[in-house]
């Protein structure tokens, strides 16, 4: 496979119309999205993404643009396996965790979509281990629904019926136009 030619990094918080809530992350009034994009030297793009729940984006893209892309640059494509260790290692001091691993999920993400490209596939037929998701259940939050005049019945109804026809559930979100911003 082609070495990285490029490897870019944009940040965008996404205000939510409704403040979310729950028992872990407490209010929430933005995600952050943070998007990554590695065009190969045969002009090939894969792209990935991280996020978070309102907090950290920036530090992550930073981790993306100045620590991870001048590890990234000119090596080959061919084996991720070692090119998320060369993240590793390259975040190693600055944490296990957390961010880093986000930021290395973000990168992880478009080596194995631009992979997937190459052998015009979906990027879900390269994964490293064969995971079969037979339903994804997840709720809007009471106050999102009934800002928006619907009951969360209809919407465990919605993945009940999903379930029972074979199929994986779909959420509903709601979509803004987005202008990446640089922290």
């Amino acid at each position: 496979m082609a070495a990285i030619a490029s490897l870019c990094s944009d940040f965008y918080p996404i205000p939510l119309p409704v403040a979310l809530t729950d028992s872990t992350h407490g209010e929430m009034t933005s995600f952050e999205l943070i998007t990554v994009r590695i065009v190969d030297g045969d002009g090939a793009e894969g792209v990935g993404y991280t996020y978070t729940v309102g907090a950290g984006g920036g530090a992550i893209h930073d981790m993306i643009q100045r620590d991870l892309t001048p590890v990234l640059l000119g090596q080959p494509t061919g084996n991720i396996e070692a090119l998320w260790q060369k993240m590793w290692w390259a975040l190693h001091y600055g944490g296990r965790g957390g961010q880093s691993v986000s930021a290395i999920s973000g990168v992880d993400v478009s080596l194995w979509d631009l992979r997937a490209k190459h052998a015009h596939l979906p990027v879900t037929s390269h994964g490293a281990h064969d995971i079969t998701v037979h339903l994804l259940a997840a709720a809007p939050n009471r106050s999102y629904l009934e800002a928006h005049g619907r009951d969360r019945r209809c919407v465990v109804a919605d993945n009940t019926v999903f379930h029972e026809r074979g199929r994986e559930s779909k959420i509903l979100v709601p979509i803004i136009p987005l202008e990446p911003s640089h922290p």
